[in-house]
């Protein structure tokens, strides 16, 4: 086995790899306190680089299985979905389809793939929170934003 610690960036870290929550994993449990104490730690209070915390992954046929950070992942792209919708229903197309390029992008075949996968909320996490139409709408009916 081979165990290998390595730097990278948000951005880096979600481009370069898929990664998926396996079964074993607890489901997602962070509340309302846990984000806000997350984006306030990373982002509002941060002035130069924040460090997450580690993420412990295994290679299972080239997609990464999550063993510690699943919590922090899920999070992240959370946020990023609600930014990208954000940005989105203010006419910011360009920066929401740039932010959905770090939630899904295409796989070596070209078939379009979720960065972040989890057995235990499918369908509902990629069908809900990570799916995104574009201009055809991913708003509710009624305009009103989803409540992540």
């Amino acid at each position: 086995m081979k165990i290998t610690c390595l730097e990278k960036e948000v951005g880096q870290l979600l481009s370069e790899a898929y990664y998926k929550i396996p079964r074993f994993q607890r489901p997602y449990s962070w509340d309302h306190v846990n984000v806000e104490e997350f984006w306030g730690d990373a982002v509002v209070e941060s002035e130069s680089d924040y460090f997450i915390g580690n993420f412990v992954v295994y290679d299972d046929k080239g997609i990464q299985g999550v063993v510690d950070g699943q919590q922090r992942l899920t999070t992240i792209t959370l946020l990023l979905c609600a930014l990208r919708d954000v940005f989105h229903e203010q006419g910011e197309e360009k920066l929401a389809q740039g932010l959905h390029g770090l939630i899904e992008r295409p796989n070596i075949k070209a078939e379009k793939y979720y960065v972040l996968q989890s057995e235990t909320s499918y369908p509902y996490f990629q069908e809900h929170i990570q799916k995104f139409l574009g201009n055809q709408g991913f708003l509710p009916r009624s305009g009103q934003r989803r409540n992540f």
